[in-house]
């Protein structure tokens, strides 16, 4: 079976593994080799896409761990900066608008 690998770090966007990888191994061989790959880059996405349709995408160890133990605006700081800059912009120009 051949597999996509591809490794994107969320926190800068930099793309670390990108490649295609064959391998004689079942699914279950396949879902933990995934998570080996998650913890050994745990601020990145790690994303496995099969030649059969069948894939894995995750989200980063690090985001899972900063959802339960940072505040809701640490996170949002930390893992969507461009979002929240962008909303705030929003909401500054909705409240400088009149009718």
């Amino acid at each position: 079976m051949n597999i996509k690998v591809r490794i994107v770090n969320a926190l800068n966007g930099e793309v670390v593994v990108d490649h295609s990888i064959n391998v004689d191994s079942t699914s279950d061989i396949i879902a933990q080799n995934h998570q080996v790959m998650a913890h050994a880059y745990p601020d990145c996405h790690v994303n496995f896409e099969m030649d059969n349709g069948d894939f894995i995408y995750g989200i980063p160890v690090n985001m899972e761990r900063d959802e339960r133990e940072l505040s809701f605006e640490d996170y949002c700081a930390k893992w969507y900066p461009g979002v929240l800059a962008m909303e705030k912009q929003d909401w500054d120009e909705r409240d400088s608008f009149s009718y």
